[in-house]
């Protein structure tokens, strides 16, 4: 697999791609500056576009760099010396964040405090989670803003397709934060970068691209990304960590951003220099991962990194805290999606018996069913632990655009009339999500 060319861990360093007057160059944990052949002769290699590229207009490297002053103060401190308190810069990047719209839950706050980091140290893990922000698309926006600045590599794409998040991914490594219209019934776009958010979050994903000869060529399309994609955010759900956006900051969040340009560019010159020189002991922690009990295997695999860094930044702390946080979120998060699973398989079961009633039976001339005739079909033959109403079943079909009508049934001579309530939906919409 090849690496991309911005962040790259290998045989224990961390290597940034930095732009300085010089040209290109590589800045190691171990306070050293290489150049390209430096690299290849330590045996990482990189798709041949990418060392022939031009400068790409997405890059974030001039807009948002490592400031050369800081780069020096790295290079030339002591190994033994460490330069950034880690404590002192989480509580930095606690703060900023509050400064802007945020999260109301403390320990979804955490999470969010930790996202830079994680995005400084991803390429030490072989899982990544994504982040996906639900609330009013003001405030999201604006900390999308925020945390595209704070970000390592930060680029901003608004329904991107997948070739071009995969260039920009291996030619910078980027965090990318995505944004997509979500108040559309069904986003193409979403639909076409789905594969590679759903491979992007494993270390060995990859994209396939056809080069000038016609032949395929796999590009790394591992990296973070922030996302604000609505409902279009269930299709990832095993994937990404939702964070709830609803808190506003004292003061109006949109006058801090022209004002903290400088705060910003310290703020990232420390996140560099916090992950170089703290790369090593997190990568110990995770390359000997404890089980917690009640977390399955499969959730540890994307949260391992995060656990990771909160232990060694709980080290700093009087009072550990960050790591017993997470733990408790993700504990919580883990029965409500066993929670939703069971909900979700009975309601497909539900589902799948309406899909079998309308390929049996035809609507009436109006184009309506009887909501009890397909009530009763399914309670025959589902096997259903609770038999269900009428109601329970347009509840279930409230995402094919249902339109009910009632009407008025004449039981005979003895009897009174009986209102009934009749149902016409998507059928084809039905019948594809239970083909699916």
């Amino acid at each position: 697999m090849f690496s991309n060319f911005a962040q790259i861990f290998h045989d224990g360093i961390l290597y940034y791609r930095v732009e300085t007057d010089g040209g290109t160059h590589f800045i190691s944990s171990e306070r050293r500056k290489l150049e390209l052949k430096d690299l290849e002769g330590r045996g990482i290699r990189f798709p041949t576009f990418i060392q022939n590229d031009e400068e790409h207009p997405h890059s974030c490297l001039k807009n948002k760099p490592w400031s050369s002053g800081s780069i020096n103060d790295f290079l030339n401190s002591n190994q033994s010396h460490r330069i950034v308190d880690p404590k002192e810069l989480f509580l930095r990047v606690k703060n900023i964040i509050q400064k802007f719209p945020h999260p109301e839950d403390e320990n979804e706050l955490s999470l969010l405090t930790l996202f830079p980091f994680q995005t400084g140290l991803y390429s030490v893990f072989q899982t990544i989670p994504y982040f996906s922000l639900l609330g009013d698309s003001r405030f999201t926006q604006a900390l999308l803003e925020l945390i595209e600045k704070i970000s390592f590599n930060g680029i901003r794409l608004n329904s991107p397709n997948g070739p071009l998040m995969s260039r920009i991914i291996s030619l910078y490594g980027s965090t990318l934060i995505i944004t997509i219209n979500h108040d559309h019934p069904w986003n193409h776009s979403f639909n076409n970068i789905l594969s590679v958010l759903e491979e992007g979050c494993r270390s060995s994903g990859s994209f396939y691209l056809l080069n000038e000869r016609g032949l395929p060529i796999s590009l790394p399309i591992y990296s973070p990304k922030m996302l604000d994609v609505g409902i279009w955010g269930k299709y990832l759900e095993n994937l990404s960590i939702e964070i709830q956006v609803k808190k506003q900051p004292d003061s109006p969040f949109y006058l801090h951003a022209s004002r903290m340009e400088q705060e910003l560019q310290k703020l990232r010159d420390d996140l560099y220099i916090f992950c170089l020189e703290n790369v090593n002991p997190i990568f110990n922690i995770y390359q000997a991962p404890e089980a917690i009990p009640e977390i399955p295997n499969q959730y540890m695999e994307f949260l391992s990194g995060i656990f990771s860094i909160t232990k060694h930044l709980d080290t700093f702390f009087e009072v550990p805290f960050l790591f017993d946080s997470v733990v408790t979120w993700a504990k919580e998060i883990v029965l409500r999606l066993k929670h939703d699973q069971k909900f979700d398989d009975k309601n497909k079961h539900i589902i799948h018996l309406v899909g079998e009633f309308i390929q049996r039976f035809k609507p009436n001339m109006d184009g309506y069913y009887v909501v009890e005739d397909i009530a009763r079909y399914v309670n025959e033959a589902g096997d259903l632990s609770k038999k269900l109403r009428p109601e329970d079943i347009t509840r279930r079909l409230k995402h094919f655009d249902p339109q009910r009508k009632r009407d008025w049934v004449d039981l005979g001579p003895k009897e009174d009339k009986k209102q009934r309530t009749k149902i016409k939906f998507d059928y084809d919409k039905l019948l594809k999500q239970v083909n699916a």
